[in-house]
């Protein structure tokens, strides 16, 4: 197995070993020094040290093989904090028509916030957390445990790179993913959150109480009965102000 090319079932890939980017843009490599994967990871990221693949690609001082943005590679562990510094409200009045102004894939440390309620501290853009918060306390409610966020927003290098990892029956084209604006959320691909399971349904049912929706085209059957091949189960798009 070359590290690098690893494939995980999930952004977290059952990794502890947390950590946040603190540049404004950190690059994520392919291999020590080497080419890079995305150019753009943005500050207060999420990033996963894997020592087994570290050990795999050869340890080099200074340099961690990690998981971040659903991709997987090199990072220089100077640039890598415990905590994360993003903030947790929407302070500086962002509204979704001012986010959809920006191009898709570049929004600033200033447009985004963290999650409060989740480990990862994910960043989504800031509108859209209200809202979240909304449907985070009633699913509290109906299943006593915080909704499990995976991943959020994306920049156009990430989305770059999952269009040519997953191919355009998964990924959107770069440059038109509402992940690209912070506006999208992806829940765990796991099976309370597949289309048989409880999460999924309920969310299905309520998250629009909330300006939060999963999208008819996302299900995993079509009109005809047919299977869908585009189907996401774990995919939600904010559509509030």
């Amino acid at each position: 197995m070359i590290p690098g090319t690893v494939h995980y079932t999930s952004n977290r890939a059952g990794l502890t070993d947390r950590y946040w980017t603190t540049p404004s843009l950190t690059p994520l490599l392919v291999s020590v020094a080497g080419a890079v994967r995305i150019s753009d990871v943005p500050a207060n990221s999420v990033v996963y040290r894997d020592p087994v693949n570290e050990k795999l690609g050869g340890e080099v001082p200074g340099w961690f093989f990690v998981r971040t943005q659903g991709a997987s590679g090199w990072m220089e562990a100077s640039v890598l904090a415990r905590t994360s510094t993003a903030r947790t409200s929407n302070t500086l009045g962002w509204t979704r028509t001012l986010i959809l102004s920006v191009p898709n894939g570049t929004l600033a440390a200033k447009h985004l916030v963290a999650i409060p309620w989740d480990p990862e501290k994910t960043l989504i853009a800031a509108p859209a957390l209200a809202d979240l918060t909304r449907l985070n306390n009633a699913f509290k409610v109906k299943f006593a445990k915080n909704l499990d966020v995976d991943l959020a927003n994306r920049t156009l290098g990430t989305q770059r790179y999952l269009y040519e990892d997953l191919g355009p029956y998964i990924a959107a084209k770069p440059g038109t993913s509402n992940h690209g604006w912070g506006m999208a959320i992806d829940v765990p691909e796991t099976f309370e959150y597949s289309f048989d399971g409880a999460y999924y349904k309920w969310l299905k049912a309520n998250s629009y109480k909330c300006n939060w929706i999963h999208r008819t085209n996302l299900e995993q059957y079509r009109a005809d009965g047919s299977l869908n091949p585009y189907a996401e189960s774990w995919h939600f798009e904010y559509v509030g102000k």
